[in-house]
């Protein structure tokens, strides 16, 4: 708890400029959530009672107008975290009985994506996903690209693969979602003080390795009765709470090729994530390791089954995912943790969950993190968690 001899606070700028003293002490509420490689959003709760002369003080305020650009930075005392740049978008004004409020909304410079428009032509099939993510951030963006394990030789393939995904009518922010969906790639803005904003795309694995040296790996114990970091954990044991995924490597008996199907649990049952033959590159490049096909496969929990396995259809193969799901049901575990507030706290974190049991304590994916700072003294985080299943 050495982070609590110091009340928690906050730093904030607009276009460039520290906010007054006076208007900090009118933002009553700081919420900032990053959401497992999604846009990071701000919420500024102020203060809008009228001032000496009977006006609503911010509501018709040009410091919070759409499109300026807020930084902020969040701790205790003199440590101080820099959370990011935010370009604010939306005011959510509300007048009640008590007093009146201004919600002001930002979100990550990826919201850039959002409204930059569209690349409004169709790819050749052979163009290398490389040539199009630099020519999305050539159209006007000015991010710093972060490529993890990129394959100069992958493209879109006419009629296969990445066909589906032609970028007419989207936005450059939804392309690049089904790009990294149909890829099975990570995309997200990263915001570091004093760089430019870094644009991360590429193979789950390989980004999630350069991120693990970034940030401190924690571990949050619970103690009954005594000064503790946890403040609430609800978890729930549910095969479908914690989303999760199996790889059977399998023979096809019609044809005896080895054959690779990826389930996740949903609540219909198994859903047919992937079905692929020896030779997809794909399978090949990510098999190295089981923590690597967990990350390739778009989640840290997945396990893989080598047996053997013959099944003459996928409806078989997705018959014996039941099976292993509903044999491991009390493994899958997520939860909503509430923590002391901790600013390097960040969606995409594992962390490790102590004393509350030898079946719930172990590590956990963080998948969203929201930081809440309200009143003089109050700081926690709301997280929501998925334990890594082994």
């Amino acid at each position: 708890m050495a982070d609590q001899v110091h009340a928690p606070r906050f730093i904030l700028s607009i276009e460039g400029n520290d906010i007054e003293s006076d208007v900090l002490s009118d933002i009553v509420a700081v919420d900032f959530e990053s959401v497992d490689f999604g846009l990071s959003v701000i919420d500024l709760k102020v203060n809008n009672s009228p001032n000496v002369e009977g006006n609503l003080r911010y509501v018709d305020s040009r410091m919070f107008a759409q499109g300026n650009t807020a930084t902020l930075s969040i701790g205790y005392g003199n440590e101080i975290e820099y959370v990011g740049e935010f370009i604010l978008m939306d005011q959510l004004p509300q007048f009640t009985a008590d007093h009146p409020t201004l919600t002001v909304r930002g979100y990550d410079p990826g919201i850039k994506l959002t409204y930059g428009g569209t690349l409004g032509k169709k790819w050749p099939g052979n163009i290398t996903l490389q040539d199009l993510l630099n020519e999305v951030n050539n159209t006007g963006y000015d991010f710093d690209l972060v490529h993890g394990a990129f394959v100069s030789e992958t493209t879109l393939r006419e009629g296969g693969q990445g066909a589906e995904i032609q970028p007419v009518g989207d936005s450059h922010f939804d392309f690049l979602k089904k790009v990294a969906e149909t890829y099975n790639f990570l995309f997200f803005v990263r915001m570091v003080l004093g760089e430019k904003p870094q644009l991360w795309f590429g193979r789950k694995a390989n980004l999630l390795t350069l991120l693990e040296g970034e940030y401190e790996k924690r571990t949050f114990k619970y103690h009954f009765g005594r000064e503790t970091t946890i403040i609430n954990f609800s978890p729930s044991y549910s095969l479908n709470a914690a989303p999760t995924s199996v790889l059977i490597i399998a023979f096809d008996t019609k044809t005896g090729q080895k054959v690779f199907y990826a389930f996740q649990n949903t609540d219909s049952g198994p859903e047919l994530l992937y079905q692929g033959a020896r030779g997809d590159q794909f399978i090949l490049d990510a098999i190295a390791s089981a923590s690597e096909m967990r990350n390739a496969l778009g989640q840290p929990y997945i396990e893989i089954i080598s047996q053997n396995k013959k099944f003459d259809s996928p409806a078989k193969a997705s018959d014996f995912a039941e099976q292993w799901f509903l044999q491991r049901d009390d493994n899958f575990i997520s939860g909503n943790l509430q923590i002391v507030g901790v600013p390097s706290l960040r969606a995409g974190q594992v962390h490790t969950i102590e004393g509350v049991g030898a079946r719930l304590s172990g590590d956990y994916y963080f998948q969203s993190v929201k930081h809440a700072l309200s009143g003089e003294s109050d700081y926690v985080c709301d997280c929501q968690i998925n334990k890594v299943v082994t």
